[in-house]
């Protein structure tokens, strides 16, 4: 019976990981590549870097807030998590290729992003352990990244203003 027991909790964590990968997977290009992007700068910003577990994404908290902000920019906020894998930084060529860890941090994500075609602009984003995510700290990340700060052809209105005898 135990070892009846062991097996399908093996199945499940299998099937659990699995599922977040395959999520991943179905994401639309521009959003692994904001997601890659976090990753790599969380990864690459820990200090004492030979003794640190390097992480990788797990899911994603909530789905993806898509704004257009002309037709061929968008803004995306991101809230995903990361979770520690068996890999330390310092012999990683491939987080992906790196199981995650049974035990071990969780990393609470958010980002914002300018995604203009195959171009992903970073303009924000914040990593902290789950338990440290507070209400003041979602409404910061909120803050910061309003898609409604960005107004379409304001570069445009500036720089037509500057060229007298254009008309």
């Amino acid at each position: 019976m135990k070892s009846l027991l062991a097996l399908l909790f093996c199945i499940g964590a299998l099937v659990a990981s699995t599922a977040a990968q395959l999520l991943y997977e179905q994401l639309p290009e521009q959003h692994r590549t904001a997601i890659d992007r976090t990753v790599e700068d969380f990864n690459s910003n820990q200090t004492n870097t030979k003794s640190r577990q390097s992480f990788r994404f797990f899911r994603l908290i909530s789905p993806v807030q898509e704004t257009k902000l002309t037709s061929d920019r968008s803004h995306l906020n991101l809230n995903f998590i990361l979770r520690a894998t068996e890999c330390l930084l310092v012999d990683t060529k491939n987080v992906n290729d790196c199981e995650f860890r049974k035990e071990g941090p969780r990393v609470d994500c958010f980002g914002c992003f300018i995604a203009e075609r195959k171009n992903i602009e970073k303009k924000m984003t914040d990593c902290v352990q789950r338990n440290k995510v507070t209400e003041e700290r979602k409404r910061k990340r909120n803050e910061e990244c309003n898609p409604k700060e960005y107004r379409p052809g304001e570069g445009l209105l500036l720089a037509s203003r500057g060229c007298k005898g254009c008309y």
